[in-house]
């Protein structure tokens, strides 16, 4: 009985046209809470391995007992680009039972498993929101025969434009993704999308909650994905400066604008390497640095939910004394020192001729944002 519900409700829910996006209502109450669920369904074999976001997905409300409700399913009321979202829901833990997307007049219809269901069971607190995760199913091969039938209902809905037609579509192999960096990319787009509303604030709660990580970078033609840090020992990095591969430096990395105009580095200091120094001394030979002309001053930002001490100063390449004519090159550096575990430090820095300096700093934070500090693995 609960399947003849649950498709009985869904299939009445939407019929076959594709649902227009509707304008997001503002939070009902204080103890109202919020859904986001993202699904692709991508075929096994050519032509069906082009990929699709739904739509739309139901979501069944988990009852006393620990059992869903499968003859009640709620049906998703927003869309904030690939992700799907249920506003408005009072508190309690739900379920994902279906979901589907549309091409033209035809409704693809996916049934989630029960037991898969179970598993992607999700709590919405009072007044927050709530991430499901970032699913992936594969569609079974169902035969000629359904195949077939299936092609002569794409084929009628072309035919007859008012003909409204679903097509329920098997899948197996599911995949989910909770991970915080997809986490990340579905509250800012969720953020985006509801930036006039209320929802905004519910949205800014759970992000600081994740530490307040910048907007993943997404990457794809057809459909994107997010872009992962590339590990690098004691820490990660996105590129986002484009200027080519980085070469090794001592305790780290360092990247080369290949017009030779800038080289950005990051560098892990560690008690015994050559150079180190503790971090009072180092910190006092960055407010030491530079010319006359500096404010030898020791400035902070907030950085990947820490605190990072930095100073900006000049220095002067002086040119021989046989090359007449030749003029003094000045070059402007900003280092930021991190301190880290013990009495590790990262050392992160910007070296650009003056002239130039100001266009790479943008760049360069914005570079900052996506670094990623790893811990220092405890002895087992």
């Amino acid at each position: 009985m609960r399947g003849f519900f649950l498709a009985s409700a869904v299939a009445v829910a939407a019929g076959g046209c594709a649902p227009p996006i509707p304008k997001p209502g503002q939070p009902s109450g204080d103890m109202q809470g919020a859904l986001v669920f993202g699904l692709t369904i991508r075929g096994r074999d050519f032509p069906a391995r082009v990929p699709h976001r739904i739509e739309e997905a139901y979501f069944a409300p988990v009852g006393w007992d620990g059992e869903l409700d499968f003859d009640q399913p709620i049906r998703s009321n927003f869309r904030a680009g690939d992700y799907v979202v249920l506003l408005n829901i009072p508190p309690g833990r739900y379920a994902p039972v279906a979901g589907a997307y549309y091409h033209r007049n035809v409704r693809y219809l996916l049934r989630l498993d029960p037991a898969l269901s179970r598993g992607w069971i999700t709590e919405v607190r009072p007044g927050e929101i709530a991430f499901v995760g970032d699913g992936l199913i594969r569609t079974e091969w169902e035969g000629v025969l359904r195949a077939m039938g299936n092609f002569f209902k794409n084929v009628g809905s072309f035919v007859v434009p008012f003909l409204y037609i679903t097509i329920h579509v098997e899948a197996s192999s599911p995949t989910l993704n909770k991970s915080a960096e997809e986490e990340a990319a579905a509250m800012h787009e969720t953020r985006r999308k509801l930036a006039a509303t209320l929802w905004r604030e519910v949205v800014d709660k759970r992000l600081a909650a994740l530490g307040n990580p910048p907007e993943p970078i997404r990457k794809g033609k057809l459909f994107k994905t997010t872009v992962m840090p590339t590990p690098a020992g004691r820490f990660a990095y996105i590129d986002t400066l484009g200027w080519g591969a980085p070469v090794k430096v001592l305790g780290g990395l360092e990247w080369r604008e290949p017009k030779g105009r800038a080289l950005i580095q990051v560098s892990l200091m560690q008690p015994g390497m050559r150079g180190y120094k503790p971090r009072e001394a180092y910190l006092q030979d960055m407010r030491l640095a530079g010319s006359a002309q500096d404010s030898h001053a020791i400035f902070e930002v907030a950085l990947a939910s820490r605190t990072a001490y930095g100073a900006r100063y000049s220095t002067y390449q002086y040119p021989q004394s046989a090359l007449t004519g030749s003029e003094v090159k000045v070059y402007v550096t900003e280092t930021l020192l991190i301190p880290d575990q013990d009495e590790d430090y990262y050392l992160l820095r910007l070296r650009a001729p003056r002239e130039h300096f100001d266009r790479f700093v943008p760049p360069f934070k914005r570079f900052l944002q996506y670094l990623v500090f790893v811990p220092r693995e405890k002895p087992s």
